[in-house]
């Protein structure tokens, strides 16, 4: 659960990941499917994990969610990747895309199992898309050496 926040900002926060995470896996307008999948993984992690629906997806893209992005910066001919914050809806949306391929690259057959042990796998540290966030902190630790060069031009 985010803590210091009021109830309207983390409703609208759960909006944003309910809907961008259900519109990933609509196709041929198949959203009833989607929909029945979805509570029934929430319902599986919930019995499993003795938590509020609520708070299982806060807490999971919360897990997912990046601080910080790469903005493409060009000087003299070289195009620098500089580190630098991201807007809140920006960051979930990103870690609702993390999660997406995560689940598309699993193995299993069905895509309630597949939802299911990607959700768990997150709360035990250990999911792909977890392995993505990493990836790209990676990333940004590498190219964090350039803001010293930019740093009189942007007032870091």
């Amino acid at each position: 659960m985010i803590r210091g926040r009021s109830r309207i900002i983390e409703k609208e926060l759960l909006k944003i990941i309910y809907f961008r995470l259900i519109n990933r896996f609509v196709r041929n307008g198949k959203k009833d499917f989607v929909l029945r999948f979805f509570f029934d993984s929430l319902i599986l992690l919930k019995r499993r994990l003795k938590i509020s629906f609520r708070s299982i997806l806060d807490r999971f893209f919360y897990k997912l969610r990046p601080l910080l992005q790469l903005k493409p910066l060009f000087s003299s001919g070289i195009i620098y990747q500089l580190p630098s914050t991201l807007s809140v809806s920006k960051e979930y949306s990103l870690s609702v895309l993390w999660f997406y391929q995560a689940i598309s690259n699993r193995t299993e057959l069905n895509l309630k199992d597949r939802f299911y042990n990607e959700l768990f796998e997150i709360y035990c540290n250990k999911g792909h898309s977890l392995t993505l966030k990493r990836d790209y902190y990676k990333q940004i630790v590498q190219n964090r050496i350039f803001l010293y060069r930019f740093r009189k031009r942007f007032r870091i």
